[in-house]
């Protein structure tokens, strides 16, 4: 009678329940599986991010390289015409002759030519720039920034057109990732069915 009084509930009970998750619904098998495909979506498209920063990289190159020898043509052009001036200028003194007319003609011709030479160094200069951008270079390594090679293409002839295009569906990055990212669709979508069902959990409990 004590005993009841001091607990009105009777002796203490312990319970221990332990759950046995059984994948019945292949809940979890169908999140596995959404989260493969987008994983592999996830390594196409940053393969992708290479390719076209690789073909960025290619044209920057291009471009400095065409825009070195168009400033070296521009220097060339100056010279040559710096020279031409100059003969005129000594021919006029020494036969005495009033053609200033063909000789201002000439110095025209000149300075037109020192504005191409000014607007082909700024060309190299913003080229210079966009390649070191990509190179993540210093600042002061700007400059310094000079290509190498040939603007001439010494490789060998590429395949034909259906060859390259059979050769891009099979392996361009941003196809690859296309497809897959309709593997990653159904992926989800049979993940979501399954999330609508219930879910199948036996339990085993212990008394104590």
């Amino acid at each position: 009678m004590a005993h009841l009084q001091t607990r009105p509930g009777g002796p203490t009970q312990y319970d221990i329940n332990i759950t046995y998750p059984i994948d019945v619904t292949q809940k979890r098998k169908a999140r596995t599986r959404a989260a493969r495909e987008a994983k592999t979506v996830l390594e196409a498209q940053f393969q992708d991010v290479i390719r076209r920063q690789v073909g960025n990289l290619y044209r920057a190159f291009v471009d400095l390289q065409s825009a070195r020898i168009n400033y070296l043509s521009a220097q060339a052009a100056v010279r040559a015409q710096e020279q031409v001036v100059a003969t005129a200028r000594r021919r006029s003194r020494e036969k005495k002759d009033d053609n200033e007319g063909s000789t201002e003609r000439l110095e025209i011709v000149l300075e037109k030519a020192r504005v191409s030479l000014g607007e082909a160094r700024d060309t190299l200069g913003d080229a210079q720039e966009a390649l070191a951008a990509l190179l993540s270079s210093p600042p002061e390594q700007t400059a310094l920034l000079q290509p190498r090679g040939s603007l001439r293409d010494r490789a060998p002839a590429p395949p034909s057109l259906d060859e390259l295009t059979q050769m891009a569906l099979q392996r361009r990055p941003d196809v690859i990732a296309a497809r897959r990212g309709i593997g990653r669709a159904q992926a989800e979508r049979i993940q979501a069915r399954k999330a609508s069902s219930s879910t199948f959990r036996p339990l085993s409990t212990t008394t104590t």
